[in-house]
């Protein structure tokens, strides 16, 4: 049987109802999971923008320089470990 003999035929048994809410809720899941994910990488960097912003900012003094780089770079250590890392 084809999959659209299926959608099209009005009595749709148990088990193909079944397929359809599971791959429904896969779906969404999924969605939600790259939605949690795009956020997380916007956020990680605005917050590397600010830090590179203070790193070429002149005025700044070299203990704040110092201290944006180090965690700049340790942003950058955890990307490079981290499973779900996303290149920018």
């Amino acid at each position: 049987m084809r999959d659209s003999d299926r959608i099209n035929d009005s009595t749709v048994n148990i088990q193909d109802q079944a397929c359809l809410n599971i791959w429904r809720e896969l779906v969404g899941n999924w969605r939600r999971r790259t939605e949690l994910v795009e956020y997380c990488v916007l956020a990680v960097d605005q917050s590397l923008t600010e830090k590179r912003s203070i790193v070429e900012d002149e005025g700044q003094d070299a203990k704040a320089k110092r201290k944006a780089q180090a965690q700049i770079y340790e942003e950058q250590v955890k990307a490079r470990i981290s499973p779900f890392c996303v290149p920018s």
